[in-house]
């Protein structure tokens, strides 16, 4: 996810959580990024301020569920996904 609002504005984010029963429409999720919103503190953000990237990682998000993911790892793979959506960005303009 990308942020689209806030001071967190134009950086890019993994959904830890969702929150099921918001009671807002949109509804809200629990992001971090592994530096400076580490796993352990992770920021509660309204839907509707997130771009969602066409990537997915299938083994983060296992460990994500295991609870088994750290912040280097997280920050690392988040970089990864941020140098191919700044090439697709790229390649569309």
């Amino acid at each position: 996810m990308r942020s689209l609002a806030g001071r967190d504005a134009k950086r890019i984010f993994a959904v830890v959580a969702v929150e099921e029963d918001s009671g807002e429409a949109g509804g809200y999720v629990w992001i971090a990024d592994g530096r400076l919103r580490r796993l352990a503190q992770p920021k509660r953000k309204k839907l509707r301020h997130l771009r969602v990237l066409c990537l997915q990682d299938r083994e983060l998000a296992q460990m994500i569920a295991d609870n088994s993911l750290r912040d280097a790892v997280l920050f690392a793979r988040l970089m990864q996904f941020e140098r191919i959506d700044n090439a697709n960005a790229d390649a569309n303009a």
